[in-house]
């Protein structure tokens, strides 16, 4: 039975002893308050639900540690994790007992991250994790129940309409040609070119293209068998996103362009795998995921340089033979322009490399291609009963494979009335589709100008 006694003239002086005595609380403005809470424990230890609160006087901080020692993570989700713990979680409650979080308190932390400038993702994702934490402590009894769990529907709707509005887009075959012929320009070698058309015309993810082995290219398809992931900037040799391991046909076109790939690039092993990779880095065994989208793919689907600084974000130029003007050296921008006829006009601004996937499952669904073979292409599992019932019959990737090739033809066409391109593996792609060449007047002279020439192409 809990009985109460005062102890000093404080504010909350009244201290409760419940368990028979052997258990204490103090910290009570009233006896009649300090017997209620007694009372409470006591009736939670007879139905077997009582946990002991001195259990949830333990930090945030020193939590934390215990709870990390027993997590069995991707190396990824590790770094995640501690991104968000050390630049949001331990900062606000570090020094703060499990026992004192409040559910209204946590909601007013997440708002402040918003209120902080960080995207309503982010916000979203550090409650998210410091849910799981003291989910964890939850289940360990040393809390009754998580402050920090979102009830579902809660919270403001069109904070995440706004990111669903985010992830919507993705590009048309010619635009995919596009990116990769100008990502090809600015590399200055074909690698690039194949990888963006590989990465759209077969959805691999951004890992499971770093980690393609020459092995596992093999005449008309490519073995997904492993990815590498890059933590802190090293890279770890991993099985894909959920295990989804899977070999992917390739369209006729993509089988000659793949082989003409591997035979171009040279034989060797990287020294932190000791593995034959197909797309490697110039100078380099890897490109990471941040160095690939900001030096080649972003600066090519927006037409401009990423933000960097105070640097300007002024068009990229080429010249009159479709060439990129590079700034080599300490290069004004007016020699720049002096030597360029005309800059890139955007193709999808904000596209990343990962949209090159979601595009690839817009073409499929454009295509008619059944979701089960969807689902396969991709690497995903289908849920519920159709997981059991529904099968990948040939046909169904003929039909992805024709749907494929008949857009990557149409792309050719469409870039063929554009005329000759200055990068030599696409040039020798629209050999077939380029007619004859001739040079027009477009400007007539006037007051002894200089006439201008222009290239057109009879595109067939």
């Amino acid at each position: 039975m809990a009985w109460a006694e005062k102890r000093g003239n404080s504010e909350r002086p009244w201290r409760v002893k419940y368990m028979g005595g052997k258990l204490t609380r103090s910290g009570f403005a009233t006896k009649q308050e300090a017997l209620d809470w007694g009372r409470v424990q006591e009736a939670e230890a007879r139905a077997r639900r009582w946990n002991d609160p001195r259990k949830g006087d333990i930090t945030v901080a020193q939590w934390i540690i215990e709870w990390s020692q027993g997590q069995d993570l991707a190396e990824t989700t590790v770094q995640n994790y501690t991104y968000m713990i050390r630049a949001f979680i331990l900062p606000h409650f570090g020094d703060r007992a499990l026992s004192s979080l409040d559910a209204l308190e946590i909601q007013a932390w997440e708002k402040g991250i918003r209120a902080r400038g960080y995207a309503p993702s982010v916000a979203a994702k550090a409650r998210s994790v410091f849910g799981t934490i003291l989910g964890d402590a939850e289940t360990a009894k040393r809390l009754a129940s998580n402050p920090a769990r979102k009830r579902r529907g809660r919270g403001r709707q069109d904070i995440h309409a706004a990111e669903d509005a985010e992830e919507s887009l993705w590009l048309t075959e010619f635009e995919v040609l596009s990116a990769a012929e100008r990502a090809s320009m600015i590399s200055g070698r074909p690698d690039e070119f194949v990888e963006i058309v590989l990465r759209a015309y077969t959805g691999m993810r951004g890992g499971e293209i770093r980690g393609l082995e020459r092995k596992y290219c093999k005449l008309g398809s490519i073995r997904v068998e492993c990815q590498l992931r890059e933590v802190d900037g090293v890279f770890i040799k991993a099985p894909p996103k959920h295990n989804s391991r899977r070999t992917i046909p390739l369209p006729p076109f993509l089988t000659a362009l793949m082989s003409d790939h591997v035979k171009r690039v040279p034989r060797g092993k990287c020294d932190c795998h000791g593995n034959d990779y197909v797309f490697r880095a110039q100078g380099g065994p890897h490109l990471g995921r941040t160095n690939f989208a900001n030096r080649y793919f972003r600066p090519a689907v927006d037409g401009l340089p990423v933000p960097y600084k105070d640097r300007p974000r002024l068009p990229l130029l080429v010249n009159d033979q479709g060439r990129l003007v590079i700034r080599r050296g300490r290069v004004s921008r007016e020699w720049m322009e002096d030597r360029a006829v005309a800059c890139w006009r955007p193709l999808v601004e904000g596209a990343t490399p990962h949209d090159l996937r979601h595009s690839h499952k817009t073409w499929m669904i454009g295509d008619g291609v059944p979701q089960v073979a969807q689902y396969e292409r991709l690497g995903h599992k289908m849920a519920g009963i159709d997981r059991i019932y529904s099968h990948v019959a040939p046909e169904f990737r003929q039909q992805l494979l024709d749907g494929m090739q008949k857009r990557w033809e149409r792309s050719l066409r469409a870039r063929a009335r554009k005329g000759p391109s200055s990068v030599p593996v696409l040039q020798a792609l629209l050999e077939p589709y380029l007619g004859p060449w001739e040079l027009s007047s477009q400007i007539p002279p006037i007051g002894g100008a200089t006439i201008l020439t222009m290239q057109t192409a009879q595109a067939v």
